[in-house]
């Protein structure tokens, strides 16, 4: 049952039934079923059963465990202090550790179980798992590749591990270069992209010329096009487009990174040693400039608007916008932006419950376990109203020095009144779904309360669209033929519906 045909064999072990042709194999164990064809060589690798293999060198020039020996320094540039990554760690208790702020140092027991790991990996071949497939791969280099892992067009993989499982195959596709890179099942690294000294999450995506390095790319996240340095970012992160994240630890990711933003500002003619935190769910505008250090852990779901150039700061109000201070009071300092406090709930609803909803179905659960609005996110926003109502002497505008988290920007007055106004009722908003949640009795005034809220939102939602469509229609003649108008759109309707089920639960919901 073996068919051999135009091989060069030296030393290589074949368990049943295979097909070899036109390859040179040696120092190698082969399984059944097994099928090898155009091979310029294989050395030294222990192919299990129902391997397919084509037109891929395939060599183990150390003894070395598969990139699982990879030390990073997640979010600062230069650190004396690094985290040691293998393939099998859970990048969600990495996000929980980088969250404490307790990467650096690793923990002690955590650090034993990881290099007992990596010494349960030293191997004198290279590995391909049972029912892998490798066409046309380049050069296959002193890795572990998984049972069912896709390898098709890629240019090198060396000193790497590609995990898979039965129900989430692993991809590494056309130009795809990976060095030192630790894969998790169902990420896929393709389109050119180039991987080094980096985890990618399970089910991650790095493609279209994207580029990592030394950082740990969460699950479901998105990586095209752009460089990732010295990074840890966490589950659902969108970078889309040609931009640049450097010393950057995004914990509770979920956010996007707009085309041309340079979130890498580290560079201070000095050392690069600077970092930057991310809150969850932040958005970075297109092409705005973050200089650092920077800390927005306080500020999730918020927005820094397109084209600023923000400077070194601490910014701790949540759910806000920063944009420009178009028309800055006499006596404003120069370079500062303007943040607007609770601006993404009193005038972006729509796009706080979209994330949600969109959130939930990427990762596959009931959208209400991904919520922005819960009572994380509303723990800060309590203490960033306890900062804005703290004001005793009113003034028309505010700086860090006046209000604490404001940062290098200018909070004015009238922005200070309503993001009261927004905070105030955000909280009643999350009280009333915690409320729901918990299956506690509500008297009918606050149920009544509750009802009239959910009614101004949905109105609020509808208004968002609404402006978003006239506005097109003042710009475009033919605007109404490509968008739906407000009535008819799927993707408001989508989103109003997590409001009727709260309203419809409102009702249903038991009396004191």
């Amino acid at each position: 049952g073996r068919m051999v045909r135009n091989c060069e064999l030296e030393k290589v072990r074949i368990v049943g039934e295979v097909t070899l042709s036109t390859s040179r194999i040696a120092d190698s164990a082969i399984g059944e079923h097994a099928v090898i064809r155009s091979c310029s060589l294989i050395a030294r690798q222990l192919i299990a059963p129902g391997v397919q293999i084509e037109a891929t060198r395939l060599e183990h020039e150390s003894i070395g465990p598969f990139g699982n020996d990879v030390d990073v320094s997640l979010g600062i540039e230069h650190s004396p202090a690094t985290t040691p990554l293998i393939a099998e760690i859970d990048t969600g208790a990495l996000c929980r550790l980088a969250a404490q702020g307790a990467l650096t140092p690793f923990p002690d027991d955590l650090y034993r179980l990881i290099e007992e790991y990596r010494g349960s990996l030293h191997s004198d071949f290279g590995v391909v798992g049972r029912d892998a497939r490798i066409y046309a791969a380049g050069t296959v280099r002193s890795s572990l590749i998984d049972a069912n892992v896709r390898v098709e067009g890629s240019v090198l993989i060396e000193g790497s591990t590609i995990l898979s499982s039965e129900d989430e195959s692993t991809r590494i596709g056309a130009g795809a270069i990976v060095r030192r890179g630790l894969v998790q099942p169902g990420a896929s690294v393709t389109d050119g992209a180039r991987i080094s000294r980096s985890l990618i999450g399970a089910k991650a995506r790095v493609c279209d010329g994207a580029t990592v390095s030394e950082s740990v790319i969460g699950i479901r996240s998105v990586i095209a096009r752009g460089e990732v340095l010295c990074s840890l970012l966490g589950p659902l992160v969108n970078m889309n487009h040609n931009a640049l994240l450097i010393a950057c630890l995004w914990p509770a990711g979920h956010g996007t990174v707009g085309s041309g933003a340079q979130v890498g500002s580290n560079h201070t003619s000095r050392l690069p040693d600077q970092s930057l935190i991310a809150g969850e769910g932040l958005f970075f505008g297109l092409a705005v400039a973050v200089k650092f250090p920077a800390n927005y852990a306080e500020s999730p779901y918020s927005v820094i608007a397109t084209g600023l150039i923000t400077g070194p700061q601490r910014v701790r109000f949540p759910f806000s916008l920063i944009s420009i201070l178009d028309d800055p009071p006499a006596d404003a300092p120069t370079g500062y932006n303007r943040l607007i406090p609770g601006w993404m709930f009193s005038h972006n609803l729509f796009a706080v419950l979209r994330s949600e909803q969109k959130h939930a179905g990427r990762m596959g659960v009931d959208v209400s376990q991904a919520r922005a609005i819960r009572e994380e996110s509303l723990a800060l926003v309590h203490d960033a109203l306890t900062r804005l109502e703290s004001v005793e002497l009113p003034s028309d505008w505010y700086d860090d020095g006046q209000i604490s988290g404001v940062g290098k920007n200018v909070l004015l007055e009238v922005d200070r009144k309503r993001g009261i106004a927004a905070y105030r009722e955000l909280l009643d908003y999350g009280k009333m779904r915690v409320t729901l949640d918990g299956g506690s009795p509500i008297d009918e005034a606050t149920r009544n309360r509750y009802l009239e809220l959910i009614g101004r939102l949905k109105m609020r939602a509808r208004d968002s669209r609404a402006r978003d469509h006239h506005r097109g229609g003042r710009i475009f003649d033919d605007y109404h033929l490509l968008h739906p108008h407000p009535d008819d759109d799927s993707e408001l309707e989508a989103v109003i519906s997590i409001l009727d089920d709260e309203e419809e639960r409102l009702r249903v919901a038991s009396e004191v």
